[in-house]
């Protein structure tokens, strides 16, 4: 099969137009259903966008994200997404201005930011592993000659015993037999990990004792929800017995989701080409940009990597707004189980390269080509938690 068979791997309604990031959550589901009509009886492709602001009461505020941890800034004439969801990053903000101002809080970051080149303060960040998103004119990061790269379909590497011709999962039999192992934390991963286990594959969630999920205290019933019927092993990736573990079960996969920077596993010596895994496996990477240098190594997340892929909603001032909680995330979640279950239908193995960006950039094509502007997007979800 050649490549630009697979180009529209990502969404095979890639055609049919959306006239919002609700409708393309709406359209994936639908794309799942039709392989497994039952999935999720009752439940809509945007009550999975809107289901962690429904569990936590929160709405994005205009310029502040829905969870207050990302922003949207004036940097001269541009505006920058900045999301700071981890302690540590708030530790980097003097080094990453240069000054020795109090910048304990955002008024005094956005003050700063001010007079600043957005394009010099964005590489800046991504080289300091903040996460952060410019919003330009082509919605585009412009990072050493990133543009390009970024703007292309989801890539696909097929494996020497890759196969081409069609094959049914319409049993629960064939399905059950798959065993996922999903290495992912937060949304994205989690929920397409949700979704394939409601086709009826064996999933078992792997989490480190030392680093656990965070979003397990943050969003704990959603957590539970996208978790339940898993199999869960938790290990101490800094212990050689415990990674062996890891080794064993990766190697036993059928399909395996992982979060991570490639730089990760290849430092803890799991990762595919390491592991030197044979045979028919599908192994989804999903990354902020992609796995491709320099992009590989950029940090983002739901948040700021929607605003960079252009979902985001332009108010009557001009001013650049969030139009929902994290969106990035849970698009690519319900689109990545879409891409999996078509490449399981194909019989394909091999590594599946798809990005937060990637998945929001696509949305924002679908919501452009039906001649809608990207819109603040508030749905009342029918709750599963």
């Amino acid at each position: 099969m050649s490549k630009v068979d697979w180009e529209n791997v990502l969404d095979i309604a890639s055609s049919i137009p959306a006239s919002g990031a609700n409708a393309c959550a709406d359209q994936a589901l639908d794309t799942l259903r039709v392989w497994h009509k039952d999935l999720l009886p009752g439940v809509a492709g945007r009550d999975l966008l809107w289901e962690r602001a429904a569990e936590l009461n929160l709405l994005p505020n205009g310029q502040t994200s829905a969870n207050g941890s990302c922003r949207i800034m004036a940097v001269g004439d541009d505006w920058l997404g900045l999301n700071l969801a981890r302690n540590e990053d708030w530790e980097l903000l003097n080094a990453w201005l240069e000054q020795d101002d109090d910048l304990s809080n955002w008024a005094h970051i956005e003050k700063a930011l001010l007079v600043r080149d957005a394009q010099v303060l964005l590489a800046r960040a991504r080289s300091m592993g903040l996460a952060a998103s410019r919003l330009s004119e082509k919605n585009l990061a412009e990072s050493a000659g990133a543009s390009e790269l970024l703007d292309q379909p989801p890539w696909f590497e097929f494996t020497s015993a890759a196969k081409t011709a069609p094959q049914s999962l319409n049993t629960a039999k064939a399905l059950s037999e798959l065993q996922v192992v999903d290495l992912s934390a937060l949304w994205a991963g989690p929920l397409c990990a949700h979704l394939l286990h409601q086709f009826g594959m064996q999933v078992t969630t792997v989490s480190s004792i030392r680093r656990p999920d965070g979003a397990q205290q943050g969003s704990p019933k959603l957590y539970e929800v996208l978790h339940r019927g898993h199999a869960h092993v938790e290990l101490d990736f800094t212990s050689q017995a415990d990674l062996k573990i890891l080794a064993n079960l990766l190697r036993n996969a059928d399909v395996v989701i992982e979060g991570s920077r490639p730089r990760a596993l290849r430092a803890l010596g799991v990762d595919r080409d390491t592991l030197g895994l044979q045979g028919k496996q599908l192994w989804l990477s999903l990354t902020a940009y992609g796995r491709t240098a320099p992009c590989g190594d950029w940090v983002g997340f739901g948040d700021d990597v929607a605003l960079a892929g252009g979902l985001f909603a332009t108010a009557a001032n001009g001013r650049a707004e969030f139009i929902a909680d994290a969106v990035a995330d849970p698009l690519t979640g319900i689109f990545a189980a879409s891409a999996v279950v078509t490449l399981l239908r194909h019989g394909a193995s091999g590594l599946l390269d798809l990005s937060l960006f990637s998945v929001a950039r696509h949305c924002y094509k679908k919501i452009h080509h039906s001649g809608a502007q990207v819109s603040h997007e508030y749905h009342r979800p029918n709750l599963r938690c």
